[in-house]
């Protein structure tokens, strides 16, 4: 498995650059369908970051994903 870490700067161009440096999208081809899993919790203490998937986090990921050419993208949440 491998890991990046990028400071985050602006959604698109950090998570940009964390699949970059894992090669993230490097089996991922035109036209595949992808299901996202975000980590949303509802609770009274929400953090910022890190422990939950953000709405700026998870557009971006499907900004990057149609930039790839993935078309049939969605979003499953419990």
């Amino acid at each position: 498995m491998i890991v990046s870490v990028s400071n985050l700067q602006e959604p698109v161009g950090s998570l940009r650059q964390a699949i970059d440096l894992c090669g993230g999208f490097e089996r991922l081809e035109r036209n595949d369908r992808v299901l996202i899993k975000p980590n949303i919790c509802l609770s009274e203490w929400m953090p910022l970051y890190g422990m939950v998937t953000t709405t700026s986090m998870l557009e971006a990921l499907v900004e990057l994903l149609i930039e790839r050419g993935c078309r049939g993208i969605s979003i499953g949440e419990g």
